[in-house]
């Protein structure tokens, strides 16, 4: 099997400028949502069950009872 040469990848001017505007929009979205997160109220997870309780409602598990016979 015949290996190629590497390519040679040319960094233009515009691909740095996407990246600096990327960068600065991803910036401003971030400390939009810090705002954000340090407004609300957390819940103290003191307790195990109330830190469990949390956890499930995150991932969205509901347990169910189960019916004893």
């Amino acid at each position: 099997m015949f290996r190629r040469k590497p390519t040679r990848i040319e960094l233009k001017v515009e691909d740095l400028q996407e990246y600096e505007a990327m960068k600065k929009q991803i910036e401003q979205k971030n400390a939009s949502n810090d705002k954000i997160n340090e407004s609300t109220d957390t819940i103290p997870t003191d307790t195990p069950k109330s830190r469990q309780a949390l956890i499930n409602e995150r991932i969205g598990y509901k347990p169910q009872p189960r019916v004893s016979n």
